[in-house]
């Protein structure tokens, strides 16, 4: 509905998160990557960066979801950036620390 409504799909909340990491968040470890695909695929930013840190791929790797952090990979989401707040820290580091 978002997609099909023309909703711009980078709008950023109040916290600065976009709906894509939303629900990159919120997807269940199988293979329901759907919503995150559509957004994908329809256009939205995989490489947006909260001033938290938190990114789409970030929240796949946090939520254990591998399928989605390979797709996301495959796309052209950075894995590797400086977190604005854990300097030490990227979705490449946090996957390996796992």
């Amino acid at each position: 509905m978002l997609i099909d409504s023309g909703y711009p799909l980078n709008t950023i909340n109040s916290d600065g998160v976009t709906a894509l990491i939303i629900s990159c968040r919120n997807e269940i470890l199988d293979d329901e990557t759907n919503m995150s695909k559509m957004l994908v695929n329809a256009g939205a930013n995989l490489n947006w960066v909260t001033r938290e840190g938190m990114s789409a791929i970030s929240q796949a790797v946090n939520s254990g979801n591998n399928l989605l952090s390979d797709f996301l990979m495959h796309k052209g989401a950075k894995i590797i950036y400086q977190d604005p707040i854990y300097r030490d820290s990227s979705p490449f580091f946090q996957a390996i620390n796992k």
